[in-house]
């Protein structure tokens, strides 16, 4: 049943790189996700962020927003995902908790509205009102989008956001 086709669905991802070409890591990403998860509405512009989660010492990220629109169900979608990411050279998401460097990495922020939980997978995305590299660019495109669990919209989530890492437009 998980491999069923939905009906189309506004997704939401956030893909991101600090590892090696960032610009053509994302680029990459993006040529597979159109190719494989359906069709891309909406590119934000690239941001580079001070890793989350990493010690300062890590490079910075370059993370990017993708509106996509698709037909693939939420555990489908996560499973080409994560074949994209090995695709794009991704070995491991954490070793032992810890957040690893990597070459690309794609979230789930949003899929529609829905509140969907598994053993693999949470949506929306559980950090995501936590990690002003997420915030930043969803305010800047889409401010009056609403996180369906908090009810709140995301220049409410940006202004609420404790995260004081530094987050900038690269042009």
């Amino acid at each position: 049943m998980s491999t069923q086709k939905v009906l189309m669905a506004q997704v939401f991802l956030m893909q991101g790189s600090n590892q090696g070409d960032k610009a053509a890591h994302l680029k990459l990403s993006l040529h597979y996700i159109a190719d494989r998860l359906g069709e891309v509405g909406f590119l934000s512009d690239a941001h580079e962020s001070e890793p989350w989660g990493m010690g300062k010492e890590c490079p910075v990220f370059w993370n990017q927003l993708v509106l996509l629109n698709t037909h693939l169900s939420p555990i489908t979608l996560l499973r080409n995902i994560l074949e994209i990411e090995h695709s794009c050279g991704r070995k491991h998401k954490s070793i032992n908790g810890n957040y690893q460097n990597r070459t690309i990495d794609i979230d789930i922020l949003f899929y529609d509205q829905m509140i969907f939980q598994s053993p693999d997978l949470i949506i929306p995305h559980p950090l995501l009102h936590l990690r002003r590299f997420v915030l930043e660019p969803l305010y800047e495109s889409f401010p009056e989008e609403m996180h369906p669990i908090f009810r709140k919209n995301m220049h409410a989530l940006l202004l609420d956001c404790s995260d004081n890492l530094r987050v900038r437009k690269i042009k």
